[in-house]
């Protein structure tokens, strides 16, 4: 493994420029998922730049015209953050630059997504307490409803304590 490793970082390290240093990141998470092989990345004029196939490797999708050379992080809108006490890097890779994905049902194309089934959704939760011989009791709500028009939501606070009954109304959208 030791001799695969030195070979694909010899190999890489034949296109960097010279007088920058690599880093050389044995664990890249791209999108919070790791990467399966180490590349090369190194730092110019501020920018972190790798050739466009290390890019493609990471899970960036090139457009037209950006194969075949060096990129850096900010062309692509990619936002790289190196840890170098333990040599990490973490890549946010853009959802314009993430592949296309399309809804399928056993491989066949679903042309759109069934609408939400009608109806109104209630949360609550209820609490009481007894202190002293008294007792106080919360029911909380949460209620919404919503169509192609949109989404109605509504929440709110029933209290009833030894001084009595109150009601708070809280957001309605």
């Amino acid at each position: 493994m030791g001799l695969a490793l030195a070979l694909s970082i010899g190999s890489a390290h034949a296109a960097i420029p010279d007088g920058v240093e690599p880093v050389l990141a044995a664990a890249i998470l791209a999108n919070g998922q790791p990467a399966k092989d180490p590349v090369v990345l190194w730092q110019q004029n501020g920018a972190w730049v790798a050739e466009s196939t290390t890019w493609q490797q990471l899970g960036v999708t090139l457009h037209p015209g950006e194969e075949g050379q060096d990129l850096t992080d900010q062309a692509l809108g990619v936002t790289v953050a190196y840890n170098p006490e333990n040599a990490t890097v973490q890549l946010t890779i853009p959802a314009d630059r993430k592949p296309a994905q399309q809804l399928t049902r056993r491989g066949t194309p679903v042309s759109q997504v069934s609408p939400a089934i009608g109806g109104v959704l209630v949360n609550y939760n209820i609490a009481t307490q007894i202190a002293g011989g008294r007792q106080a009791t919360s029911l909380a709500l949460d209620a919404r409803t919503g169509g192609r028009w949109g989404v109605v939501s509504t929440t709110g606070q029933l209290n009833q304590s030894p001084n009595g009954f109150g009601m708070r109304r809280g957001m309605t959208a």
